[in-house]
């Protein structure tokens, strides 16, 4: 069976918001993601401001889950040491 071009990039979109939220090592220093923007353009010659848009829907949805899931520790009342 043969994915087409929209599932398997859907599934990619996936496996990489997975990679985003599980690697822990994704810096959010705005310089640096700038700098990185500008040279995965370059580098894939896709228009800077697609690259920028792609990743901020990466973060949100890994900043989105963050919080989701401390306002679950906040509201659960559960006090751990």
């Amino acid at each position: 069976m043969a994915l087409s071009e929209e599932r398997a990039n859907a599934i990619a979109m996936q496996i990489l918001q997975d990679k985003v939220e599980r690697s822990g090592d994704f810096k959010l220093i705005p310089s640096e993601i700038k700098r990185d923007v500008h040279n995965a353009s370059k580098k894939m010659n896709i228009p800077a401001k697609e690259v920028a848009g792609f990743l901020k829907i990466m973060l949100e949805k890994a900043y989105n889950k963050t919080i989701a899931e401390l306002n679950a520790v906040i509201n659960s009342g559960k006090v751990e040491e």
